[in-house]
């Protein structure tokens, strides 16, 4: 991009890394600029690289008023999650190569926010294409994505997962730790510059001052010193390289705790920030994994607050922090103001993108989950089959989203006393997932278990029975004795 742009032009000179030619890129910029420029663009993280191409103001064009726009917003129009194709309708070999490196990004993003440590094959087949298509549009080899494609179960045995998992889990708790040990300092700081602020102009102590001082002092030992693109030091990763062929202990600890860039977010005299807003949230989730729901519901409230004052009511990220809000709320059981917050979640995202889109349709089923909860079945099952409607079209039956809302639309059948619609939605559940998954995983267990209580309701005890005894000889195959869900199927 630079060498078609300026590469040619007189003043300039091709890309080759330098440090005057970063120069030449940071001037083009208006001599501010997101991106790293003062260090090698082999060491710029994603992030970096996105700010340099499609969100960089020097490769800006114009529009059909005349108007310049960065690529990102000339070209990049998300339809859904992901875009349905990186190829220009119109040849543009611009708009696909914008279109290219969002996927990229579209794609890093849900895999780092995340909170599921399972992905289904069909997911994991749908994110490995997605990206063979963006690197072959954008004339890089796709060799690295294509044995990642072809790793299969046995590449991940269940048992080291498992650990890996803990790793993680212990990874997490450690980042928690230090997040709130550095909210606590800063928080303390700013506390005692409010304080000396408050009193009369040049009268505060030398004793407060030194105390002032020597806080900045602190913070800065914590902070990174001449290093403005590198992150607080963390606890050191004990993860070990449990996954073959591409994870290393270093890598799987940078990508871990890099998810939130902690130099910046650590701002906390920023407050008001869509960084900020995106770490409460992510904070939320975690909190959330762990079992702290109050905790998390603190956190998403902050974020949902941030983003309200920076954005407004009718935004995306808000119905994001509405939607997840409710999520914590139906956890800690307060069901009354979980739908609210999902309601609004579910209002914003069909003015924003209509009936046919998945987060519309994820709105509609956490929604109906809350309205079950609540004992409102007609309401609930009215939501449920919305977004089986809207999956189905979307996905089609053989996915795992469309297998999600079977199962749960199922339950509500049941709990309406409408036990042969149930078996009916129940059955296609675990049909669709044992195409998808194979026999052996956790969903196949919960379909079998779910199952085996809607049959029970039926009278149909031998075959609860069997559907019973699959569920368990899954979860103890997968999870052994010892686990909750084991000992569930047993009753």
């Amino acid at each position: 991009m630079w060498d078609n742009t300026f590469g040619h032009l007189p003043g300039f000179q091709p890309w080759d890394d330098s440090i005057a030619v970063r120069n030449l890129f940071l001037n083009s910029e208006g001599g501010r600029t997101k991106v790293p420029t003062n260090i090698s663009y082999e060491k710029w993280d994603c992030t970096a690289l996105f700010q340099a191409t499609i969100y960089a103001r020097s490769f800006a064009l114009p529009d059909s008023k005349g108007h310049h726009k960065i690529l990102s917003d000339l070209y990049v129009k998300p339809r859904g999650k992901f875009h349905a194709s990186v190829l220009s309708r119109a040849g543009d070999k611009t708009e696909t190569l914008a279109l290219a490196i969002d996927q990229l990004r579209l794609l890093r993003n849900t895999l780092c926010h995340s909170t599921n440590s399972e992905i289904d094959k069909a997911t994991f087949d749908q994110y490995v294409q997605l990206s063979k298509d963006a690197f072959k549009a954008l004339g890089v080899k796709a060799d690295p994505i294509d044995v990642i494609g072809g790793l299969t179960e046995s590449d991940f045995p269940t048992k080291e997962v498992r650990k890996l998992e803990q790793a993680r889990k212990q990874e997490t708790r450690e980042y928690i730790k230090f997040l709130e040990g550095m909210s606590s300092d800063i928080d303390e700081l700013r506390a005692l510059s409010t304080a000396i602020k408050g009193e009369v102009e040049g009268s505060a102590s030398k004793e407060d001052l030194a105390v002032l001082e020597q806080s900045i002092n602190d913070l800065r030992q914590a902070l990174p010193q001449d290093k403005p693109d590198s992150k607080p030091s963390l606890p050191k990763s004990r993860l070990a390289p449990m996954v073959p062929h591409f994870l290393d202990q270093q890598k799987e600890s940078k990508e871990i705790t890099g998810h939130v860039p902690l130099d910046s977010r650590l701002k906390m005299f920023r407050e008001e920030h869509p960084s900020t807003a995106d770490s409460y949230h992510t904070l939320g989730d975690t909190q959330q994994a762990q079992g702290d729901f109050s905790s998390a519901i603190r956190s998403k409230q902050r974020a949902l607050d941030i983003r309200l004052k920076l954005f407004g009511e009718e935004h995306s990220s808000t119905a994001d922090s509405y939607h997840t809000l409710g999520d914590a709320q139906h956890a800690q059981g307060d069901f009354s103001s979980a739908f609210q917050s999902k309601q609004r979640a579910l209002d914003i995202r069909l003015k924003l993108f209509g009936e046919q889109n998945p987060r519309t349709a994820d709105s509609y089923h956490t929604l109906g989950d809350t309205q079950h909860a609540l004992g409102d079945f007609s309401s609930a099952l009215q939501s449920k089959q919305h977004a089986l409607d809207i999956r189905l079209k979307l996905f089609g039956e053989e996915h795992s989203t469309t297998a999600d809302s079977l199962h749960s639309l199922g339950d509500t059948q049941q709990a309406q006393g409408d036990c042969s619609s149930a078996l009916q939605s129940k059955q296609r559940a675990l049909d669709i997932r044992r195409k998808l998954f194979g026999e052996e995983h956790s969903s196949i267990a919960d379909s079998y278990h779910t199952l085996g209580d809607t049959q029970h309701a039926q009278g149909d005890f031998s075959s609860a029975l069997q559907s019973k005894q699959r569920a368990h000889d899954i979860r103890l195959e997968l999870f052994g004795k010892q686990n909750p869900s084991t000992a569930d199927t047993l009753t």
